[in-house]
């Protein structure tokens, strides 16, 4: 399932792609979040998840709804909803989430981006503190 999930990122087919290496997430314990380098002769392309659905790093994916925050706020929120599945699945134990670059920047982006709009500043501080308590 994982070299299906690479075959299918090299062909840009990054919904399934991200389904199977969630897949082995699950069922083998595999960190899909980490980065995997690149061997010499090796095509390029995605070995790892930024975000659920992103389909490439982090910060080259913009939509209209990201805004400016450099992400699809979709793709967050695709990743927060798999991040809450393991930890609920898990007795509240951090999932491979935990250790991931691209999404606790891309959640304190988003809690910057709510804290911009009025009224808002106790509630992205309270919400990404409290999910992390």
């Amino acid at each position: 399932i994982y070299h299906l999930g690479l075959l299918l990122a090299k062909r840009e087919r990054h919904c399934a792609a991200d389904f199977c290496l969630l897949v082995v997430c699950i069922l083998a314990g595999y960190d899909p979040f980490i980065p995997v380098g690149h061997t010499e002769g090796e095509e390029k392309s995605r070995k790892h998840i930024g975000l659920v659905h992103s389909g490439s790093h982090l910060l080259n994916r913009v939509d209209g709804l990201s805004g400016t925050a450099g992400f699809s706020f979709t793709d967050l929120h695709a990743t927060d909803i798999f991040d809450y599945a393991l930890r609920l699945g898990n007795n509240n134990v951090d999932s491979p989430l935990a250790k991931s670059s691209d999404y606790q920047l891309a959640r304190i982006e988003y809690a910057k981006k709510l804290s911009s709009y009025g009224g808002f500043a106790t509630d992205a501080f309270r919400n990404f503190a409290v999910e992390r308590g």
